[in-house]
């Protein structure tokens, strides 16, 4: 089998950025966890998609703030490695 060159873009591939949502759960779930350890993986998501739906933009904020920094990292990120291989 005949290998093919790599591409720019696969030899260096950033971490796609986190919603919102993902860093969320990410704080929330070690909480739940401590709280309730009886809880199934699945019943954890779905307390956190719960609580996700009925909080406000305002509790939202932190982690919408923490998305947004991804995203510029991310996409700095992508602008260096693009620039690597030029």
């Amino acid at each position: 089998m005949v290998k093919s060159k790599p591409t720019p873009d696969s030899r260096f591939t950033p971490i796609k950025p986190k919603s919102a949502f993902i860093f969320f759960t990410m704080t929330r779930r070690t909480q739940l966890r401590s709280t309730h350890p009886d809880l199934k993986s699945a019943e954890i998501s779905k307390k956190m998609m719960e609580e996700w739906s009925h909080m406000s933009e305002r509790d939202k904020d932190p982690y919408h703030d923490q998305a947004a920094q991804d995203r510029d990292r991310y996409a700095e990120e992508k602008e260096k490695g693009r620039a690597g291989f030029a």
